[in-house]
């Protein structure tokens, strides 16, 4: 094509654009890509980013890459209904085609939801002229039945995967918690881990747990909810003030009626409420530049230059507030101090780990090294905080046994350790947790025969 006919033709094509929609197909090309990417993963032209799951797109998990999809599809139907467009219906048209294909098979509930969710705000909004001319009863109806659809579908859902969503409810409940222990100014990013792994310590401790949550207890590096995680990290105000800029983005959209965008950001809030989309930097730049294109619809000139300055200020604050630290360095460091002997060098390294990490294999550690330098009521303050720290957990109980088998004035507390061991269910079944039994077992026969 000659440059003339190139430049005219580029011409053209940007005069037909409506400028208020570049947004939106920012946001419709970042999913084409994903999508795109995911198919060839699915096909096996492309390796997936984990081994155990075909397709990941970007990431290395399907959750998060299930959260994309499902943040882009209300965009994706908007511009599908109401575009003319025929290369932009034809986009879309092919995106909604991949997100049929990708979206169920990445198992990924929260994605499911914020598709959903974000698609209920753009079919409101371009039809909300028509349901509000609709005759009162018929409302009323369809309300009910909406109703009912979305409550039998979050059943559903819960109960695809009731231990890993029990779980998950557990985690916002710890997570509140360690924001209750440092509600202003937070206890930084590094920190969160650490913070809520001695919270729920102190929630098992206290006895605050009930049903089955001692089972689905874990140590997780995400709390799986962006609003709490920042809160702990920087202070509650932190978190209400990131939702709130979520809910007036999506408002200004509203407004301004692009009302595929109002779908996206409620997709986002979705997912930021039940997944770490903040953890992964696709997510971080998409939802950033989602949030200050919103705030470009503003009417006043100078709240419009403050909301975006403040957008990108925190943007760029948040994107320079990286974790800087290795933990699993850092673990391996101590542990190999531990193994050479130098117990009192390793308690101080292990005690510089706790405060980021939430597993509670330091406080076993810690407590051997005591147990080591024959201070055992130590080794017990220690092996019992780790009790508490994940209960579902057998190791720092047979550490426990062990530890009063040594001192013949503990025996019914070891009798009471090794029962534990003997008649507890285990959260998984191994062949660590039968040698341990067996030697329980041992022990309470060698008690017997005294």
């Amino acid at each position: 094509m000659p440059p003339e006919r190139l430049c005219r033709f580029i011409s053209g094509a940007l005069a037909r654009i409506e400028w208020r929609q570049v947004p939106a197909m920012g946001v419709l090309a970042v999913g084409l890509t994903e999508g795109i990417w995911g198919a060839l993963q699915l096909f096996g032209v492309v390796d997936s980013g984990h081994p155990r799951y075909p397709v990941t797109g970007s990431f290395y998990n399907p959750g998060p890459y299930g959260c994309m999809l499902g943040c882009v599809l209300p965009v994706a139907v908007s511009i599908y209904l109401r575009t003319g467009a025929k290369w932009m219906k034809w986009s879309a048209g092919v995106f909604l085609l991949l997100s049929v294909l990708l979206l169920p098979g990445g198992m990924s509930r929260t994605g499911w939801i914020a598709a959903l969710a974000g698609s209920a705000v753009t079919l409101t909004g371009i039809y909300r002229e028509k349901i509000f001319s609709i005759n009162r009863k018929y409302q009323v109806a369809t309300i009910a039945v909406t109703g009912i659809g979305l409550c039998a579908t979050g059943y559903g859902a819960y109960h695809i995967k009731k231990d890993s969503a029990d779980g998950r409810v557990l985690m916002w409940k710890v997570a509140a918690l360690a924001v209750a222990r440092s509600p202003h100014q937070g206890v930084g990013w590094d920190y969160v881990e650490g913070a809520y792994g001695d919270a729920q310590e102190e929630y098992f401790r206290e006895g605050m747990d009930s049903g089955n949550e001692a089972m689905v207890a874990g140590t997780p590096v995400y709390v799986f909810n962006e609003y709490l995680q920042l809160a702990i990290a920087f202070g509650w105000l932190c978190g209400v003030m990131f939702l709130l800029s979520l809910l007036l983005a999506c408002g200004l959209y509203m407004r301004s009626r692009l009302y595929g965008m109002a779908g996206t950001v409620a997709g986002i809030a979705v997912t930021c409420m039940a997944s770490y989309p903040l953890q992964f930097a696709e997510f971080r730049w998409f939802i950033g530049l989602t949030v200050i294109c919103a705030f470009m619809l503003l009417r006043s000139l100078p709240l419009r230059l403050m909301a975006v300055a403040a957008s990108t200020a925190a943007m760029i604050l948040f994107f320079c507030n990286r974790p800087d630290s290795d933990i699993n360095a850092e673990f391996r460091k101590a542990h190999a101090t531990y193994q050479n002997g130098n117990f009192r060098e390793a308690i101080d390294s292990f005690n510089e780990l706790l405060p980021k990490t939430s597993d509670p294999m330091p406080l076993n550690l810690i407590g051997k090294c005591y147990q080591s330098l024959g201070m055992p009521d130590s080794a017990e303050h220690y092996f019992i905080r780790s009790t508490h720290r994940l209960p579902n957990r057998f190791y720092p109980h047979y550490l426990l046994m062990k530890l009063y088998a040594e001192n013949p004035a503990d025996s019914a507390k070891m009798r009471c350790e090794a029962n534990y061991l003997l008649t507890s269910d285990p959260k998984t079944p191994s062949q660590a947790i039968d040698e341990m039994r067996e030697e329980a077992t041992h022990l309470i026969s060698s008690i017997c025969r005294r």
